[in-house]
């Protein structure tokens, strides 16, 4: 009796853990949760540090005709499914500081992830140009 009674406590115990743990990381995304692989960069931190540092790469990863209807000053665009047969090509040290954004933040994400198994090192996630607060440049 008494090990079937431990048995149940730790399964108890495990689903709770996990529900925990479940709920933790919904609440961290959904409040910018920074995963351990890439940075999330404000839209002030962003500027600053392409003001300050030409070495870094802006890549908007939206489509080419979302890119070219409207973007952020400085950037190029590498569409989300173009970006791992065309990354090493665009850029091959994977030491460069890349800065990502999209349209609302989600395909910044994914690029972010893509990058970071590719072996890049210094990916930051800008979230999407709808919450770009500086200028930007509209049509061709």
């Amino acid at each position: 009796m008494n090990k079937k009674l431990l048995y149940l406590f730790l399964v108890i115990v495990a689903v709770i853990g996990l529900v925990f743990l479940f709920n933790i990381s919904s609440r961290d995304l959904a409040a910018g949760y920074e995963g351990p692989t890439f940075k999330t960069i404000t839209d002030d931190e962003a500027v600053f540090e392409l003001e300050n540092d030409n070495s870094i790469i802006l890549i908007d990863v939206r489509y080419s005709y979302e890119h070219y209807e409207q973007r952020i000053p400085g950037s190029i665009s590498i569409p989300l499914d173009e970006l791992e047969e065309k990354i090493l090509t665009e850029i091959p040290n994977k030491e460069t500081r890349i800065f990502i954004y999209c349209q609302k933040g989600k395909r910044s994400i994914e690029a972010a992830e893509l990058l970071i198994e590719l072996g890049y090192t210094n990916i930051y996630n800008l979230g999407g140009i709808e919450d770009w607060k500086y200028n930007v440049i509209e049509g061709f």
